[in-house]
């Protein structure tokens, strides 16, 4: 039976999470991967309920 984080810790989720950490930019990622920057905000956010913490800090812009 899978659990809660074994389904979000999909190779989709992870491919998305891999391109924002070579990016460092929602919007960059988002086009590389074909998809719009909300829904990879939604799928970063979805990760971080899923492992219980943030994934990245926030520097300020």
């Amino acid at each position: 039976m899978k659990t809660n984080i074994d389904a979000v810790l999909s190779a989709k989720s992870l491919r998305y999470f891999l391109q924002l950490i070579d990016n460092m930019s929602y919007t960059q990622a988002a086009q590389i991967l074909g998809i719009t920057q909300p829904a990879l905000t939604q799928q970063i956010k979805k990760l971080e309920r899923a492992v219980g913490s943030p994934l990245f800090g926030q520097m300020g812009k």
